[in-house]
């Protein structure tokens, strides 16, 4: 007869294995997916995809491409209709400043030697620092490193900093520069966030917030932290919904899985994997693989002793009146749903936008404290500007 393992290590066991099994998680990892991209596309095709949704805030609106030509640089933009416009190499660092469609750099070399010209001047300077920065947040709409956006969303084949690396890759070999990183930059922005619909077109406004005012300086500082928080709290939100990403998100607690088995009066106790990083009132989405994600909120967790597994209890959204949302979506699954035909859906936090949070008051924004945890690197003069800013003060 088997003995009673140690608490200890049943709390380990419990800790690391969901309940149930979760679709997708033989996801695999880096080392294997590292090893066979570059087969895929010795084979003729893409290389492997790290990530559904895009990277680069490409739409072929104007944009500017800044790259070296032997060691000048030189900076082609796209017309209106879409072409490309003949290489400028004069003044290239002073028109990436001021290049309000956009500019996408070919990679950390171009960014650097631009930021070398730029930052000539104490004014070029603060720009430069700005730009620089920009550059670390993804889907901004304003600056990107090519290069960078490309390792995001592919497994590179070879040295992921190398724009030899992507045009062999993408069988683009022969292709003028400008061209090539046109058909890269379509590459990166390819995609789609099928949880949160809006989530482009969002990161692009928060991004460009955000650099107005960086740019602006230190008279700006609280107003760039929030554009930069709202900004990072949504790509969060995208990753942790990326159905590619699922196994990593999954396996840290910032996704989780929820099967819903019992309503309870107004709300609906599902059971859900660990770990489990969500706090108890928070506003959540919950999803099923191919849907939106629909709004609802997390009001507690318990434990099932039965099946030995966390469980968690869901309310309607806190607020906010609308016809369909994840409360609903949890209790549908709940009735007439024989043992056997268990649902999982996904949930992860909503991201942060400035609203009330649940259980707010009256017309109060949401406190800049809450929200997901996102570890994020910030220029100093903001981050001393966000300590200095009274916790829970309203935006």
């Amino acid at each position: 007869m088997r003995g009673t393992p140690p608490a200890a290590a049943l709390s380990v066991v419990m800790h690391r294995i969901p309940p149930f099994d979760v679709e997708g998680g033989t996801r695999p990892c880096e080392s294997d997916l590292v090893s066979r991209s570059p087969g895929q596309v010795a084979e003729g095709g893409s290389p492997l995809l790290r990530m559904k949704a895009p990277t680069c805030s490409f739409d072929g609106s104007g944009e500017a491409f800044v790259y070296l030509a032997g060691k000048r640089l030189a900076m082609a933009d796209l017309s209106v209709l879409g072409t490309i416009n003949d290489a400028v190499t004069n003044d290239v660092a002073a028109r990436v400043g001021t290049w309000r469609p956009g500019v996408i750099f070919a990679d950390r070399t171009a960014l650097a030697a631009t930021m070398k010209v730029l930052g000539g001047s104490p004014a070029g300077g603060a720009k430069a620092r700005a730009i620089a920065y920009l550059c670390r947040l993804p889907m901004n709409g304003q600056y990107a490193v090519l290069t960078d956006a490309l390792a995001m969303r592919f497994v590179p084949p070879g040295p992921a900093n190398a724009l030899s690396t992507w045009r062999a890759a993408f069988h683009l070999e022969g292709l003028p520069t400008p061209e090539l990183l046109v058909r890269l930059a379509k590459e990166a922005a390819a995609g789609e966030t099928e949880v949160i619909s809006d989530a482009i077109s969002n990161l692009r406004h928060h991004g460009k917030e955000a650099m107005m005012h960086l740019f602006a300086g230190r008279s700006k500082a609280i107003d760039a932290y929030k554009a930069v928080t709202r900004h990072g709290d949504l790509w969060a939100a995208v990753q942790h919904t990326d159905p590619l990403l699922r196994t990593a998100y999954l396996d840290s607690g910032d996704t989780v899985a929820a099967v819903p088995f019992k309503p309870l009066g107004g709300l609906v106790e599902c059971r859900v994997s660990t770990p489990f990083k969500i706090r108890p009132g928070s506003a959540v989405l919950v999803w099923r693989d191919g849907e939106s994600g629909l709004p609802a909120t997390l009001v507690a967790l318990g434990f099932d002793p039965e099946a030995e597994c966390l469980t968690a209890k869901f309310a309607p959204p806190a607020t906010g009146k609308r016809r369909r949302n994840g409360y609903d979506a949890l209790f549908d699954a709940t009735v007439g749903r024989g043992q056997s035909t268990t649902e999982t859906f996904y949930v992860t936090t909503q991201p942060f936008t400035g609203s009330a949070p649940p259980g707010g008051g009256r017309g109060h924004q949401g406190s800049w404290s809450s929200g997901r945890s996102v570890t994020r690197e910030l220029p100093l003069f903001v981050s001393l500007a966000a300590v200095a800013q009274p916790q829970g003060s309203s935006e």
